[in-house]
């Protein structure tokens, strides 16, 4: 062992030359440092080659319940041959798990749950605590929610839930308040709150793409997600100077010859059911678009999930022709973005990037509170509810059209709904050829199972670069119609328009109760 509170990989077999297999190595390390509540720290100038993660017959991931010092190593997480169906569905597992040292509860009983009563917007205190704080997760598998505009009831939609965070007493914090009001509640569950904090440092990690191509010869569809991730599986994790590249990935121009597609990935960075994570100074990269996404970052059921000084290595790439290009233009080679986008989540709460180059903020399924400082970005793609601030943001258009030239696309297949204000504080919008828009926003006579919302809007002291001769600049760009079923916004304001730009909004009956300050109804 190398000393009294932490241990090596190397004490476990490693060899850490890049060419043998560390995984089962690494997997008895964290093991032990687990049971003896050791760090761990990985000697500097090693490299640490993982392919296999099937261990004497077994599926594992190597568990991280303990500090984690990976320094200047390097790690190869080698996807070339992974096989989509073996048995054991090994593309599918996480390659480090970062766990906690206590099971979720799930509740289930009536007595219960019955004490919750009809709980929902407004509620300040449940009937039930715990002790100590918890995190839930409350659902309602009766009512469904995020019906994707099309489908048929309960496909790709969920069961109304959400995430909250409690203290011991149950007193639900401010930060999580309820977004949906709940007739009945059919199972909640219960994670752990006030578990020790984590940090994982440094480490260069690179993945060598899969080979294998997606999609299913006999139906044409796509097959599974490959994961083999950081998964973080516990509240109160830090990952601080992780690193993340990808190589060898197929390339658009043999995927446009061939139709030989690569792998699609969940995130690299994966959060799930948790509370209080934070990437620090982590390098993000996108990964190729097929025609389909694969994100580079993923947060499921998460409160309080913050991004700082997060840079992507392939914010901007090459071209065919050799020109420098953002990574979500769009290729001429599949008519699709380059690279998908480099985060998505869905059922979370409080999300932020300061200080980041990420090309994409993606919020599906509702996310409640966002923030946006001193970043630059290229897409966001939102529903949602709560307070979205965006401040000293640069924002540079992937390419034209109402969908990637606006400065926040209101996902239209889950209702274009914002309930609150999005603001847009000393922003500078760098727009691409032909109108511009501050949302897209496109209706829908579609029960999405709550109510749709339009956001009120305030925009301080907009810098606005690219507008063409002609073009025109709208809030947004609609005729209107089909709003039965939405709310207007409380107000749209252009204020601090030092440039005097002329913001279009339509003259509809839908905004007549909306303040208006700063725009020219058209």
């Amino acid at each position: 062992m190398k000393g009294n509170d932490y241990v090596n990989y190397l004490d476990f077999g490693a060899i850490g030359d890049g060419v043998a297999d560390d995984f089962a190595a690494i997997c008895a390390a964290h093991d032990y440092a687990n049971e003896h509540g050791l760090s761990i720290r990985v000697d500097d100038g090693r490299t640490y080659l993982i392919r296999q993660n099937i261990v004497d017959g077994v599926l594992k991931s190597a568990i991280i319940k303990t500090d984690v010092i990976w320094g200047s190593s390097k790690i190869v997480i080698d996807d070339t041959d992974i096989d989509y169906f073996d048995e054991l569905d090994s593309s599918r597992a996480p390659i480090f798990k970062i766990g906690s040292d206590y099971d979720s509860v799930e509740i289930t009983d009536k007595v219960t749950l019955g004490k919750l009563g009809q709980i929902g917007e407004g509620t300040t205190k449940l009937n039930v605590s715990f002790g100590y704080p918890a995190f839930l997760v409350i659902y309602n598998d009766n009512h469904r929610v995020y019906r994707r505009y099309g489908d048929s009831y309960g496909n790709q939609s969920s069961p109304q839930n959400e995430v909250i965070l409690i203290d011991a007493e149950g007193n639900i914090d401010s930060s999580t308040p309820f977004m949906f009001d709940y007739k009945e509640i059919t199972r909640v569950t219960v994670i752990r709150a006030d578990v020790k904090p984590i940090v994982i440092k440094g480490g260069m990690i690179t993945t060598l793409a899969c080979q294998k191509n997606p999609i299913d010869e006999n139906t044409g569809t796509r097959v599974k997600y490959v994961h083999r991730n950081i998964l973080i599986n516990r509240s109160n994790v830090t990952l601080e100077g992780v690193e993340h590249y990808v190589c060898g990935e197929v390339s658009l121009e043999l995927y446009s010859k061939s139709g030989l597609a690569g792998a699609h990935y969940w995130g690299f960075f994966n959060a799930s059911f948790a509370n209080n994570v934070t990437l620090k100074d982590c390098v993000l990269t996108g990964r190729r678009s097929y025609r389909f996404s694969s994100y580079e970052f993923h947060a499921d059921h998460v409160n309080l999930i913050r991004l700082f000084g997060c840079k992507q290595s392939n914010f901007t790439l090459f071209d065919e022709d050799g020109n420098e290009v953002f990574s979500m233009s769009h290729s001429p080679l599949t008519k699709w973005p380059r690279c998908w986008g480099i985060g998505g989540t869905n059922f979370c709460k409080n999300m932020e990037y300061v200080d980041c180059r990420l090309s994409r903020f993606d919020a599906h399924q509702g996310l409640y509170n966002g923030k946006i400082i001193n970043s630059e970005i290229n897409f966001m793609e939102i529903i949602g509810k709560g307070e979205l601030l965006l401040e000293g943001v640069k924002w540079y258009s992937p390419a034209p059209g109402r969908i990637y030239n606006c400065f926040a696309y209101l996902r239209d297949d889950f209702g274009c709904t914002w309930q609150g204000t999005i603001t847009f504080k000393n922003c500078t919008f760098n727009v691409s050829e032909g109108d511009a828009y501050v949302f897209f926003y496109r209706y829908a006579d579609w029960d999405f199972g709550y109510q749709c919302h339009f956001p009120s809007l305030l925009l301080d002291n907009p810098t606005i670069n690219g507008l063409t001769d002609g073009a025109k600049l709208y809030v947004v760009r609609d005729e209107m119609k089909n709003v039965a079923q939405t709310v207007p916004p409380s107000f749209v304001k252009i204020v601090n328009n030092k440039k005097g730009y002329n913001f279009l909004l339509p003259k509809s009956d839908f905004f007549e109760k909306t303040e208006k300050v700063g725009v020219i109804e058209k």
